[in-house]
């Protein structure tokens, strides 16, 4: 008769623990779905990145092409509606159409793996900071995500996801150049693939905007991209719209640009909203490097970030004094050299140089253009906002 009783006890106790684990899981089974997600393709990232390193660009392309279609594998009905799943759909039907378009082109397997890391990173942001945190809870917080005043600024959410679908095209499959004194456009690889990403991107943000209760407010926007990818979709299937592939690249990037760069005039979509959906608050400043750097005239010293380091950063503060002589450098992020974020000029001890960044952050480049200057400490404001 005891050991039944301590037997029913232990059913009930295992019974009790699992409820508790459902109980957990329907809290923040989108959540941990979207973690899942990001692990897939966080593995699949790591093989490319091996590959690409020894120069095997078709292997890492094959990673990340197989990474995506394992996260886009049996996605059930329930996780239709999560926007980690419409960014790895999108990613995929983009690539799908680059590829198309880039058969037998020498640069396809270049431009299609350049596209899709930039596509991951892309993926992870959306899962990170959009539908984890809105689709959190906790003891306090039964069920974040039901509340109306939720819905309302994830709405906003929404419309800055899909505008970065169209500047991830604009920022990473094209760069701007200075050409006798005139602004010009360059496609990353080859042409037909930047044109037919961004002819793709400009309609999801068209239909993303017309979905929108925020409809009206953007009407003016939607008219401008519709027409935009009109003229692109007429280019990229029957050779009119544009004249030739210099016009077409440098008219649909900068149409494109004006809509979605964020000054608000004409019919632009005006600033960002806030990203970070559960925080409230606005910045923070943290030291991210105490060991001294040394940037010698005309070298170039990289800092690497990682992990939350890796974030919007809304300025620097650099800790910098010249050796022996005044020196100075330019301030750069991401390898971008032309993007000049600021000079620094050290005359001796100063205590701290400012210099403003305004977007996330993955290296810091620091390039020498006078004497030798030693970087004694970086301090950097993180603005708690997506991209």
């Amino acid at each position: 008769m005891k050991m039944l009783r301590m037997f029913l006890v232990v059913i009930a106790l295992m019974g009790t623990a699992m409820a508790r684990d459902d109980k957990d899981f329907g809290r923040d089974h989108i959540g941990q779905w979207c973690r899942n997600r990001i692990a897939i393709l966080e593995r699949a990232e790591r093989d490319a990145l091996t590959a690409y390193s020894y120069g095997e660009i078709e292997e890492a392309l094959d990673h990340l092409v197989r990474g995506l279609r394992r996260a886009e594998a049996n996605i059930e009905p329930y996780y239709t509606g999560a926007l980690t799943t419409k960014a790895i759909r999108r990613g995929l039907s983009i690539y799908e159409e680059m590829d198309e378009v880039l058969e037998g082109q020498r640069l396809r397997a270049k431009t299609l793996a350049h596209f899709l890391f930039e596509d991951y990173i892309f993926i992870k942001e959306v899962a990170n900071k959009l539908d984890i945190p809105y689709y959190s809870s906790s003891k306090k917080k039964r069920c974040f995500y039901c509340k109306n005043k939720g819905h309302k600024k994830f709405e906003k959410l929404f419309i800055n996801f899909s505008r970065k679908q169209v500047r991830m095209v604009l920022d990473h499959l094209a760069d701007e150049d200075w050409q006798e004194g005139v602004k010009t456009v360059f496609p990353l690889g080859d042409s037909a693939g930047y044109l037919s990403a961004l002819e793709l991107s400009v309609n999801y943000l068209a239909d993303d905007l017309a979905s929108s209760f925020y409809a009206n407010k953007y009407a003016c926007a939607i008219e401008d991209l519709d027409y935009l990818f009109d003229r692109l979709y007429q280019y990229n299937h029957d050779g009119t719209g544009y004249p030739n592939d210099f016009i077409a690249v440098q008219q649909s990037y900068f149409d494109a640009r004006a809509v979605v760069g964020g000054s608000g005039s004409g019919c632009g979509l005006g600033r960002d909203f806030n990203m970070d959906y559960g925080s409230s608050e606005k910045s923070r400043t943290k030291t991210i490097r105490r060991q001294n750097y040394y940037v010698r005239n005309g070298e170039t010293t990289r800092i690497d970030l990682r992990g939350e380091e890796s974030q919007y950063i809304e300025k620097l503060i650099i800790y910098a004094e010249g050796v022996r002589y005044d020196a100075s450098f330019e301030v750069t992020v991401n390898g971008r050299r032309r993007d000049i974020k600021g000079t620094v000029y050290a005359p001796g001890r100063d205590p701290r140089y400012f210099v403003t960044i305004k977007e996330p952050v993955r290296s810091i480049e620091f390039r020498g253009t006078m004497g030798k200057a030693k970087v004694l400490k970086i301090k950097a404001v993180y603005q708690h906002r997506w991209w």
